[in-house]
């Protein structure tokens, strides 16, 4: 789903740069879970003792949402807490037979659309059952998303150079210095434009490039003087010693 996203906003005046950041923020926006048959090998979320064991019992079926916050209820004995924005529903299903997801999930969230897909190879081995039915409530509407990524401030990749959105780049991985407390900052001028900090992007790349050539300079020699040895007291009494002079 966040490949489908990201491959929508790729028509849109973004970067690359913007385009690899802008998938840890629209992670955000994704609730993705299952239902689950039983929780006894799921290690992907907290799970009670109470949970292992009511996993042992026949028909037992579990809502699990993995993110954006991890939440894992029985069913009939609790709900799962939704997105508070208009999403549609992807649901894949495995070997678990039940209408759940579709009949009580989505209206409890009250997304606009389900829309059916094949499960993955690895869900599975992910979710530590074959008896599941995955699902995830996603932002159709393109126009939310582009202002989602367009609203969050742009900067340069201190050191490669990339633009970015976010504390992280999308490329190297560098964290930027300015935005390690608050990871997504809004954008001090929605106007401001690529070309308007490009040149600044342009220095620091000299500055690299200048440190580069100093890492391969070659350090001068230096000429230790010679020291005579200290005579020790072996050679002292060894040589003759001479008689004073007499005039």
């Amino acid at each position: 789903m966040l490949v489908r996203q990201l491959r929508r906003l790729s028509v849109c005046d973004f970067s690359a740069g913007v385009l690899a950041s802008a998938a840890r923020l629209l992670s955000y926006y994704i609730h993705c879970g299952a239902l689950l048959g039983s929780v006894a090998k799921l290690d992907r979320v907290p799970v009670s003792l109470t949970s292992h064991a009511r996993s042992w019992i026949p028909g037992s079926q579990f809502g699990v949402v993995a993110g954006p916050e991890p939440q894992l209820v029985k069913v009939g004995g609790g709900t799962l807490t939704g997105p508070e924005y208009d999403t549609r529903l992807l649901v894949a299903r495995g070997q678990l037979q039940s209408d759940w997801v579709t009949g009580t999930l989505a209206p409890d969230w009250k997304v606009q659309g389900v829309e059916e897909a094949d499960l993955p190879a690895e869900s599975p081995r992910w979710w530590g059952t074959g008896k599941l039915i995955e699902f995830a409530a996603h932002i159709p509407d393109l126009s939310v998303l582009y202002q989602l990524v367009a609203s969050v401030r742009r900067e340069w990749c201190h050191w490669c150079g990339m633009e970015l959105i976010g504390d992280r780049c999308g490329f190297c991985g560098r964290r930027s210095p300015r935005t390690r407390a608050t990871p997504f900052l809004p954008a001090s001028r929605p106007g401001m434009t690529a070309r308007a900090v490009r040149p600044c992007a342009a220095r620091l790349r000299a500055v690299r490039s200048c440190a580069a050539r100093l890492r391969t300079v070659r350090p001068r020699t230096v000429r230790l003087r010679t020291v005579r040895p200290v005579p020790s007291a072996a050679d002292s009494a060894s040589r003759p010693v001479r008689s004073p002079h007499v005039p």
